[in-house]
């Protein structure tokens, strides 16, 4: 389930809280939405429910993204939620290396393994970021932001690619979440992402062990 605060207080009250769930050891996943008001949403398991403050609630919602993830301490200090932080503000929240390469133009395919993926990228002159495993492990999904993919890979492998429409901040994300995966799962981004290029697996120096969606 989806909780937002938001529209009974402020940005310190959310930081707050935020830190007492780590501290109290509680999985959570922050979310953002990418429409207007804009308003923040922590994920918590099924079972639990904020009931000592205020909150809205949403089981499913399309215009939802999923926050950044840092890799390393500062980067947490970084993507702290601050005052004023709406509209295209939310760029530095919602965008990492891959989604920003893809703010143009993106397209999402997907894999059978790392060997195919590094076989494609031999061939093809760019990058191609790996983003994890989805849908209980029914897409290994790739992105890369160069049209040219197409003419290395089967037009069976795209999952979507990014239309004029999808030009809003978080958007194109939003929609292959909706469109793909249902809302039954969601991308996860780090401020690294791991990519493929001349036949190689580049990673992050800094690496989360114990996500196993995003291992190949």
């Amino acid at each position: 389930m989806f909780y937002t605060l938001d529209n009974y207080y402020g940005v310190k009250f959310y930081n707050d809280t935020r830190e007492a769930l780590k501290n109290n050891q509680i999985k959570f996943k922050e979310f953002i939405e990418i429409k207007s008001p804009y308003n923040w949403y922590i994920k918590l398991d099924d079972n639990l429910k904020p009931i000592m403050v205020n909150y809205d609630e949403k089981q499913k919602y399309r215009f939802l993204v999923q926050k950044v993830k840092a890799l390393r301490s500062n980067e947490e200090y970084l993507l702290q939620r601050r005052e004023d932080d709406a509209g295209t503000n939310i760029k530095k929240y919602i965008f990492n290396d891959a989604f920003r390469d893809s703010e143009e133009y993106g397209i999402f395919f997907h894999i059978k393994s790392k060997d195919e993926l590094l076989k494609i990228s031999k061939e093809f002159p760019g990058k191609i970021y790996y983003l994890g495993k989805y849908y209980d492990n029914k897409y290994r999904v790739c992105i890369c932001n160069n049209i040219m993919i197409k003419n290395y890979i089967n037009p069976g492998q795209i999952l979507l690619e990014k239309t004029p429409e999808m030009k809003e901040p978080g958007k194109f994300e939003a929609e292959f979440n909706y469109r793909v995966l249902k809302l039954n799962d969601y991308i996860v981004k780090y401020t690294e992402t791991i990519y493929a290029i001349n036949g190689s697996l580049v990673r992050p120096k800094v690496f989360d062990t114990e996500n196993k969606k995003i291992f190949i």
